[in-house]
């Protein structure tokens, strides 16, 4: 299993982010992490990250604790505004990720190599000497993606990668996610259901708890863990699709 969390749980001061979490995801899965805002995904996260370590409960990442297998994930946070206030090129970006492969302070040769191969699969080779302030959104995520391709990571793990880009560029980042997906586990925190009902192999929705669903697929209980149980439409081809019924006068719901 590439992620095992068992019965985890994690409070920031007196309030309980998670609680006694647990669910496996086998290598070589497609994840999307759902839920709302303040549920525990950005905390979830940094537990698989290393970043925090659970108040109780065992986190285990690659087989092995957290802190001893980061050097194995990629990670592309979700705020990328930053960057375009820093006069950098797309080369030197993505080169950063090799930052700590060696103890070696200068940029060799084989780090360049990486780089530009990892450009090539995300498709900004020719952006190169381009700063990364004057790139749209799209085209700024794939160079994060690319800098966290440079370590050959077994795993990659993306933030709402599609936030704040349009319709064909989620489509675009999607496809190259599952390109990768034939090597490499991806996890991806999303409130883009297009990448679960599309891509997605496997589903965990977290709010306090986590319900895991091994299936690309968003089932009525994680909706109601999301969202409590109220009515709730999906949009697609055009057309709404009610997943869970209406409440009637008695709080009770029905089916359509």
């Amino acid at each position: 299993m590439d992620i095992i969390f068992d019965e985890v749980s994690f409070s920031y001061g007196h309030k309980k982010v998670l609680d006694q979490v647990a669910f496996r995801v086998p290598h070589g899965e497609f994840l999307a992490i759902i839920g709302p805002n303040g549920g525990g995904k950005t905390t979830l996260v940094k537990l698989a990250l290393g970043l925090l370590k659970p108040d109780s409960g065992k986190v285990s990442i690659l087989g092995d604790l957290p802190e001893r297998s980061v050097h194995r994930i990629g990670y592309v946070p979700q705020d990328l505004s930053q960057a375009e206030k820093f006069p950098i090129t797309v080369l030197d970006t993505v080169l950063m990720g090799r930052a700590g492969r060696s103890r070696r302070r200068s940029i060799q040769k084989e780090d360049r190599y990486k780089a530009l191969e990892a450009m090539e699969v995300m498709g900004v080779r020719d952006l190169e000497y381009s700063l990364v302030g004057s790139l749209s959104m799209g085209q700024r995520q794939r160079v994060m993606i690319a800098r966290a391709l440079t370590t050959d990571p077994e795993m990659l793990i993306l933030d709402e990668p599609t936030a704040s880009v349009d319709q064909d560029t989620q489509k675009s980042l999607y496809d190259n996610l599952l390109r990768l997906n034939r090597e490499k586990t991806i996890v991806v925190v999303s409130h883009d259901l297009f990448a679960v009902t599309s891509h997605a192999t496997a589903v965990a929705c977290v709010n306090r708890k986590v319900c895991y669903h091994s299936e690309g697929e968003i089932k009525p209980e994680m909706l109601e863990l999301a969202y409590g149980a109220c009515p709730v439409e999906l949009i697609a081809h055009g057309l709404p699709h009610r997943v869970l019924g209406k409440h009637s006068e008695k709080g009770e719901t029905s089916d359509d």
